[in-house]
């Protein structure tokens, strides 16, 4: 069941003020079902509300201020369901996947619940994990809880415009507030297993529980706060040149954090006389700061009244600082502090010609920059470089038949020097740079027979290649089922890129009925074919 509700009010106050009120509201239950508790999990109920006000306050002085607030409370699910073919050497097998439970043999948790609790209470030898019920259909799960999620937003943006005449002034002041929680259970298991004894622990950050049971939750938290400006002034010249330029600054905070709460883990952590702030897998990015800023130009040069040429170009500086703390299994660790800058020069040129008054083709060679950051806490690697790219892009853009057609065609090839990958390892998510390269061909078609019928269709081919790049896997940590010290990286040279569909298709159709009264009515219908892709890097049987 569904239910979503939308609006949007105007209000033209006065000559020179309007205002528009617009939000929407979305329940939703979800698709999975959590045997263990009896619930559907992963739904949404979700509300958002965007204020909008512009301002004349002469005939070449405008202002539009947009205000908006969104916010969210439901069990939507962090991740998806697990597979997994149970494993003697590494609980689960890194080359299949299955409905099994893990094999928890050789875990360290299992260990130390071992090692740490009285046989009465967790006899030698015992596969917490044995019995586990991990259901084949894949929307339905057995977790000890459902997952929860929170999240509150506030943004806000301030653009006021200038006319001089040929020239036009620019500001634009941005604002971001967010706050989230995302709460699961960390085994996504309903355990028959029972310890042979009632045992005390925390199950969570507000939860002390007293149970024969073994529950594990995990959160992830993030706080973040951005200002943002930028200045831009444009031309609108009679002749052959016009340009636009212009500066950007931005400053944003934030902070986060991993946490799992887990039997053993407090167990182990107390018998050793250790602070409560480490019980449990503590991975914390107390500050994270990073403070951007740039100037860019473009100039429009009319070779021809069908020619145009563009070039530009920006230089950018950013720096980025952290300061973070990571617990595992270990006593109270000092305060990581980590920081970053770089800098960076783009450009770009492009070519328009029109044919006709219905088509044109264009060609550009571009650069690009995006900064790179810090891994929080991660020793081996700190922190991971800029990503830059190369691009060259030509295409197509034509109206047919009296301007009812609209057909434009594309291809691309970009060059990634340092492209970030984000790999999760352990409770984190470490980012490393590799080489690659990415082309494609893209089709876009929109018919419209008549002004209440239109029918439209995308088609796009995508080829992505991972350049030379070294890397241990981190869900095979042995690199096989036998174990390996130390572990062996592997390359990952001709690989694809991840979540990259080699052939996408997109075909949606719509007609639209005058209701009178200014009211219409509107049925489409959309359907999407895309091919298999692989989920992560390394490309294996289970990715």
């Amino acid at each position: 069941e569904s239910v979503r509700v939308g609006g949007a009010l105007n209000i033209p106050l006065t000559e020179n003020l309007r205002q528009r009120f617009a939000g929407y509201y979305l329940e939703r239950d979800g698709y999975t079902e959590n045997l263990a508790t009896g619930n559907n999990i992963d739904g949404r109920s979700q509300w958002g509300f965007r204020s909008s006000t512009q301002v004349d306050f002469s005939p070449n002085t405008t202002a539009d201020l947009g205000l908006g607030w969104y916010e969210e409370d439901r069990s939507r699910a962090r991740e998806a369901k697990r597979l997994c073919t149970a494993d003697a050497v590494l609980g689960c097998s890194p080359v299949s996947l299955g409905f099994d439970s893990p094999n928890s043999y050789t875990t360290i948790l299992r260990t130390l619940l071992d090692g740490f609790l009285p046989p009465s209470v967790f006899p030698n030898g015992t596969d917490i994990y044995a019995g586990a019920p991990n259901p084949r259909n894949l929307r339905q799960v057995a977790a000890d809880t459902d997952p929860t999620f929170t999240a509150e937003q506030f943004f806000g943006t301030l653009d006021i415009t200038h006319d001089f005449g040929s020239l036009t002034f620019t500001s634009v002041t941005g604002y971001s507030w967010s706050d989230t929680e995302q709460n699961t259970d960390w085994d996504n298991a309903d355990l028959p297993f029972r310890f042979g004894a009632p045992i005390t622990y925390s199950v969570d950050r507000d939860t002390v529980v007293t149970t024969d049971r073994l529950l594990t939750t995990d959160s992830f938290t993030g706080k973040n706060q951005t200002w943002s400006q930028e200045l831009r002034l444009s031309s609108d010249f009679d002749g052959f040149f016009n340009f636009t330029v212009g500066a950007f600054y931005l400053d944003s905070k934030g902070s986060g954090g991993f946490f799992t709460w887990h039997p053993a883990v407090e167990v182990f952590q107390r018998a050793l006389g250790r602070p409560p702030e480490t019980w449990f897998v503590n991975t914390a990015t107390l500050r994270s700061t990073t403070e951007a800023a740039a100037l860019f130009g473009q100039g429009y040069f009319d070779l021809s009244p069908a020619t145009t040429l563009t070039l530009g170009a920006r230089y950018t500086e950013e720096e980025k600082f952290s300061r973070s703390r990571s617990i595992v299994l270990s006593g109270v660790v000092p305060v990581i502090e980590a920081g970053a800058s770089w800098d960076n020069f783009t450009w770009r040129v492009a070519l328009d010609h029109q044919l006709t008054d219905d088509n044109l083709i264009y060609a550009s060679l571009s650069t690009g920059f995006k900064g790179g950051g810090l891994n929080p806490g991660n020793a081996t690697a700190p922190s991971f470089e800029p990503e830059t790219v190369t691009a060259f892009e030509v295409g197509s853009n034509n109206m047919f038949f009296d301007r009812t057609l609209r057909a434009n065609f594309a291809g691309f090839y970009y060059d990634y020097a340092d492209l970030q990958l984000g790999q999760r390892i352990n409770a984190g998510v470490t980012t490393r740079n590799a080489d690659a390269t990415v082309w494609g061909l893209e089709a876009e078609f929109d018919w419209r027979p008549t002004d209440r019928l239109q029918f439209n269709m995308n088609l796009s081919h995508l080829n992505t290649e991972i350049g030379e790049f070294l890397s241990i896997d981190a869900a095979n940590p042995a690199q096989s089922l036998v174990a390996t010290t130390p572990t062996v990286a592997v390359t990952l040279a001709g690989n694809q890129l991840p979540h990259s569909p080699e052939y996408k298709i997109n075909l949606g159709a719509q007609y639209t009925w005058d209701l009178g009264g200014g009211w219409e009515s509107t049925l489409r219908a959309d359907v999407l074919w895309q091919d298999d892709y692989f989920a992560r890097e390394y490309n294996s049987a289970t990715d």
